[in-house]
C-alpha cells in the first residue's frame, strides 16, 4: 500500500510500508556499537531494601523514590544516557524510513544544487546519498513533515493509529529527536 502526502514545501510524495526487520535491527546495532565503544547503556538506578525477614530486595528507582543527592545525580545520569541512546536509535530509524519508504521524483535540473552550493552546503555527488540529501533539505520543510512521514509509513505497514500513539508515549521525552506536531500550518495527507 502507498499513501500520498504533500510536504510543507508543496512537494507531493508517496509513502510505502516500513520494513519492520530493517527498522528493528537498529536498536541491536546501536547497542553493540555502544558496548564496543565502552559507552554506558541506559540502566535504571536501583536501591536495596531489607524485608521484615532480613532478606534484601533490589528495586528500580522511580522519580518518586529518589531521596539523596547521590540518588538524584544517578537518576539524572540515567536520563541523559537514555536520551542519547534513544535519540541515536530514532535518528537511524528515521534515515531508514526516509531512504526506503518515501517515493518522490528528483528534479530534472540541478538548480537546487547550485542554490545549496551558493549557500555553502555540501551536496553529495550522486546516488542514494544525493537522493536522501535532496529529500532532507528540499522535500521536507519541517519536523511535522518527518512526523507525518513516519506515521504514514507505519499506517502503510498495517499498524493502527492507536498503536502508533501508544508507541509514541513510550519514547522518553526528547528522544524522538523532534518536537511533537502542533496545531497551525501543519501539512497533512492528501490521499490514500
Amino acid at each position: 500500500m502507498e499513501l500520498e502526502y504533500t510536504t510543507s514545501t508543496g512537494i507531493a510524495v508517496k509513502v510505502r510500508a516500513a520494513n519492520p526487520y530493517l527498522v528493528g535491527r537498529v536498536e541491536g546495532d546501536v547497542q553493540a556499537e555502544w558496548q564496543a565503544a565502552g559507552k554506558a547503556l541506559p540502566s535504571v538506578p536501583t536501591y536495596t531494601v531489607e524485608t521484615a525477614s532480613g532478606e534484601k530486595e533490589v528495586h528500580e528507582h522511580t522519580p518518586s523514590t529518589l531521596d539523596t543527592d547521590e540518588e538524584k545525580a544517578a537518576w539524572q545520569r540515567y536520563e541523559q544516557v537514555q536520551l542519547a541512546y534513544y535519540r541515536e536509535i530514532r535518528l537511524r530509524q528515521t534515515r531508514i524510513m526516509l531512504a526506503k519508504c518515501v517515493i518522490f521524483e528528483m528534479p530534472a535540473d540541478d538548480a537546487w544544487v547550485e542554490a545549496q552550493t551558493f549557500l555553502g552546503i555540501h551536496v553529495p555527488e550522486a546516488g542514494e546519498a544525493r537522493r536522501l540529501h535532496y529529500l532532507e533539505t528540499e522535500v521536507i520543510g519541517c519536523m511535522a513533515d518527518v512526523d507525518m512521514l513516519w506515521e504514514l509509513a507505519q499506517l502503510a505497514s498495517g499498524v493502527t493509529k492507536a498503536a502508533i500513539d501508544a508507541a509514541e508515549k513510550s519514547v522518553p521525552a526528547g528522544a524522538e529527536g523532534a518536537p511533537a506536531r502542533g496545531a497551525g500550518d501543519e501539512p497533512g495527507p492528501v490521499g490514500g
